[in-house]
Formats: structure tokens, C-alpha cells, sequence
């Protein structure tokens, strides 16, 4: 997966191109207070990155699977497919979800 131009806008996202890594990258911060896993796909890794990001960088993270996206139009966000955000009140969700993968053998 290559990484689009929009994307760089943001403080940070990540790049999960290689099956076996996770990387965040630094963007150039137009857009501040969250960041966007782009390709999510509910597994460990897309998990545990969106977790450690919650707790130590960022208020939210914007999960967008494939096929869908995010529209930025002054400052106001419009989700579209299958996208959605989560923050620190999901911590728990993420944890249990976590722990599904990780502990399955």
C-alpha cells in the first residue's frame, strides 16, 4: 500500500505496507488531535497500535478500512464507509479485542 499525499496532512499515521510492521510516521501536522490507520483491519497489530496511539499520542484515531475514507471540508470531518473513531472510552473495547488475537493460538 502506498501512502496518499492527504495523509501526510495529519500530526501522525501509520503505514502498515509490510504484513509484519507497524510504523507511525510524522506527518505535517495540519491536522492535529487524532490520527487515521488507514487499510484497518481488526487484528493485533492494527489493535495494538491503535491503543499504544490513544494512550500516549493522540485524543482519537480514525480507523478507515479499505473502500472507505474521510472527507475534511473546514476543519469538519464526514466519515464514509466503513470508517469510524475510536478514543479513551474505548480502551476497554480494545483491550478485549486485543487480548481475542493475542491469546489465540
Amino acid at each position: 500500500m502506498g501512502i496518499g499525499g492527504a495523509i501526510s496532512l495529519f500530526e501522525s499515521f501509520t503505514d502498515t505496507s509490510y504484513e509484519d510492521e507497524y510504523t507511525c510516521i510524522q506527518g505535517l501536522n495540519v491536522f492535529s488531535d487524532f490520527a487515521v490507520d488507514m487499510q484497518y483491519e481488526e487484528d493485533e497489530q492494527h489493535l495494538a497500535g491503535i491503543n499504544r496511539k490513544i494512550k500516549d499520542e493522540v485524543n482519537s484515531v480514525v480507523a478507515i478500512p479499505k473502500n472507505s475514507g474521510m472527507l475534511i471540508v473546514d476543519g469538519e470531518f464526514t466519515l464514509l464507509g466503513d470508517s469510524f473513531v475510536l478514543n479513551s472510552s474505548n480502551l476497554d473495547v480494545i483491550y478485549a479485542a486485543y487480548d481475542t488475537y493475542r491469546y489465540d493460538y
